[in-house]
């Protein structure tokens, strides 16, 4: 019997490793190849690697060494963005699609904070809490699609003003315009980009939820042991917990906010379903 959990384990824990590396890989060679900006396509790691990370989950036996062998995955992950960001390994390609200014000390920040909510989530929460699944959901889905499109947005305003700028009143107009769609207590931000952030966070969470509950994952969980709630009442519970993520991935957090945004809707999702 152990023989079989350990066996089931192993090649759990191969297929999470395999699926990470083969999606950095595209995602690698997508930047390399430009065909996607070197902005979108970092974010297309940042998008991506949290739902196949978790689509693995029910790979796993039922032992409780489970999660912690699982969660190893993206603290060697975590391990990599600290040794190369301090300078003690070398790895241009990892700073080249995990950085924004190609710096390699930018991996002490955002990446490794997005890895700490990784481990976190999964020894927390794992296969017996949608709580977990639902916040990294948000952290990636949401948060991800969230600079994409405000970040598009920047550009396209921008882009829409060249050489239009030289006359004062026009130049007034396009600042105006601009502060419009931002948000008020974070200018860095937009409206455009938080309703990302809602939506995909919610895009990410139910498909996830509905491979989970098909697992049978969250039976006799819950509140009456009830499990995880169907229908109009699971929707609004993720729009709910998503709407929570967006609304503090909105603050003037910096890289933070790859904990603070996780931390958060796992809060709320755990109070929302009970377990």
């Amino acid at each position: 019997m152990q023989a079989l959990v350990a066996c089931k384990n192993a090649w759990a824990w191969t297929a999470t490793v395999a699926g990470a590396a083969s999606w950095l890989g595209v995602c690698s060679v997508v930047g390399k190849l430009g065909l996607l900006p070197p902005r979108l396509a970092r974010k297309l790691t940042h998008i991506g690697t949290g739902p196949l990370y978790m689509l693995c989950w029910p790979l796993y036996s039922a032992h409780p060494a489970s999660r912690w062998l699982c969660a190893s995955v993206p603290a060697l992950a975590g391990l990599r963005f600290s040794a190369v960001g301090a300078g003690l390994l070398r790895d241009d390609a990892l700073v080249a699609s995990s950085s924004r200014s190609g710096r390699r000390e930018e991996l002490l920040h955002g990446p490794l904070w997005y890895a700490v909510a990784h481990v976190a989530a999964t020894l927390l929460f794992w296969r017996h809490s949608p709580a977990g699944l639902v916040a990294l959901s948000v952290l990636c889905g949401g948060d991800g699609l969230a600079e994409v499109v405000g970040a598009g947005l920047a550009g396209s305003n921008s882009g829409g003003s060249s050489g239009k700028t030289a006359a004062g009143g026009k130049a007034r107009g396009h600042g105006q315009s601009q502060r419009r769609g931002r948000l008020p207590h974070n200018p860095d931000k937009s409206w455009a980009g938080s309703v990302a952030c809602w939506l995909g966070g919610a895009a990410t969470a139910l498909p996830l939820l509905a491979r989970f509950r098909a697992a049978g994952m969250f039976d006799g969980m819950g509140a009456a042991a009830a499990g995880l709630p169907s229908g109009g009442t699971l929707v609004a519970g993720v729009l709910l917990c998503s709407a929570v993520g967006a609304a503090v991935e909105s603050l003037p957090l910096g890289e933070a906010d790859n904990v603070f945004v996780t931390a958060a809707t796992a809060l709320v999702a755990r109070a929302w379903f009970g377990f």
